[in-house]
């Protein structure tokens, strides 16, 4: 077996279009493609010119990347399959190409069917090429069938909704890119077996997608109360802890009110608040930082200085929260992470922000199509712009939920116990 390490685009395209000339079969499982048909991605027109040797292609959709235009382009092919759920990321990039008296080439590695792929990013593949053993070739050829058992052709309504909420997308993921053109998303690793623990997660995340996204107030609402304990217990919280911020300044607070707002409370706190024992403060995430720990106890006033820069109501504007988050920054030992900034915006403006907390981000990193990488402090008003966008959120009725709507999602999101 030949074994050749690409590194450089220019000699991967090489490669790539010498073996679907060459070849008579192909077999893909790729996470992404781009619209083929683009100029400045030369390999999507080599597929166009030799999809006749197509035998099994699956693509990904996982994050909304894929191009609608490479699924339309494909939608009535029998060769060419789509895979929208799986337990993880469905992420391989295997090209299998044949011919039937057993010569075989891959290229397996990190390139997307992407523009990006194959011309922009810095990317590692290795090209194998073989005449006799078909031990591998089988192997590659055997995982790409049972994805394709997994994948489903698109119809005309299946691809009208992927396109709108790829176009949904779209300004997000741009302005993310723009952010950090070098991101990756580090590959998954692929087990035989996933747990069911794996699998209950992954159906529990796209249950609760349904219950959200792009959903009308009044499903919204009625998702909300279907478990009413949790929906009072979430709206007592947030009656106080606007209470609590009504009062006045963060740091004339009482030690253990700071402690609540903030999610650092300990559960061996005896808590001055007469509410305490009433209230669930564990709810929307807890933070377990040490640093933030600290400061809290010794009354930092930057942390009062951050909040003060949002309003307790009215407009919030990006320049707002920009204040807010430099704020915290300053604060020396503070690592200022998502979970940390959104908890404190979440019980001061319950209405506008919600908390992305360690159960939560991994369901709304796959709800609004962002890897949970890219989901920093740093994305975080792009991302309640997003969801901002949605009907819930912008027709609610005057009901007790509506001035608590977004900091909620969490009562929807995440596992209570």
């Amino acid at each position: 077996m030949h074994i050749e390490f690409i590194s450089d685009s220019e000699n991967l395209c090489e490669q790539f279009t010498k073996l679907c000339e060459q070849y008579e079969c192909f077999e893909w499982a790729v996470a992404w493609a781009s619209d083929p048909e683009q100029d400045e991605f030369s390999i999507g027109g080599t597929l166009l010119q030799y999809r006749k040797k197509i035998k099994r292609l699956v693509v990904g959709c996982h994050f909304y990347q894929t191009s609608p235009e490479f699924i339309k382009i494909f939608i009535n092919s029998k060769q060419v399959k789509f895979l929208t759920q799986t337990d993880g990321t469905f992420h391989p990039k295997v090209y299998l190409f044949y011919n039937r008296d057993g010569k075989w080439a891959a290229i397996v590695g990190s390139s997307n069917f992407t523009c990006a792929g194959f011309t922009k990013n810095s990317e590692a593949n290795i090209l194998l090429t073989e005449n006799k053993d078909n031990h591998v070739r089988d192997a590659i050829s055997s995982y790409i069938s049972k994805q394709w058992k997994n994948a489903d052709s698109f119809n005309e309504k299946d691809l009208k909704k992927y396109k709108e909420a790829y176009m949904k997308k779209k300004s997000l993921r741009d302005k993310l890119e723009s952010r950090d053109s070098r991101f990756f998303i580090k590959q998954n690793r692929i087990h035989s077996n996933h747990s069911t623990a794996k699998k209950e997660d992954s159906n529990r995340t796209h249950l609760v997608i349904e219950k959200i996204k792009d959903t009308s107030w009044d499903k919204y609402e009625k998702e909300l109360q279907e478990d009413k304990k949790r929906f009072e217990s979430g709206i007592k919280q947030l009656k106080e802890a606007h209470r609590l911020f009504s009062k006045g300044s963060f740091n004339k607070l009482t030690d253990d009110e700071r402690k609540c707002l903030a999610g650092t409370i300990g559960e061996n706190t005896k808590e001055a608040i007469k509410e305490i024992d009433e209230i669930d403060w564990w709810m929307f995430g807890t933070i377990k930082q040490g640093a933030l720990k600290t400061h809290i106890i010794n009354n930092n006033k930057k942390i009062n200085d951050a909040l003060e820069a949002i309003p307790l109501k009215g407009n919030i504007t990006k320049t707002m929260y920009l204040k807010y988050l430099n704020k915290l920054r300053s604060i020396d030992g503070l690592k200022v992470g998502p979970a940390v900034c959104s908890r404190l915006l979440a019980m001061k403006r319950p209405d506008f922000f919600v908390s992305l907390n360690k159960q939560s981000k991994p369901v709304i990193s796959e709800m609004y199509g962002i890897p949970k990488s890219r989901l920093t402090a740093d994305t975080y008003w792009d991302l309640i712009m997003e969801i901002h966008k949605d009907d819930w959120y912008l027709h609610p009725k005057n009901t007790e939920a509506k001035p608590y709507r977004m900091a909620l999602m969490d009562c929807l999101i995440r596992e209570w116990k």
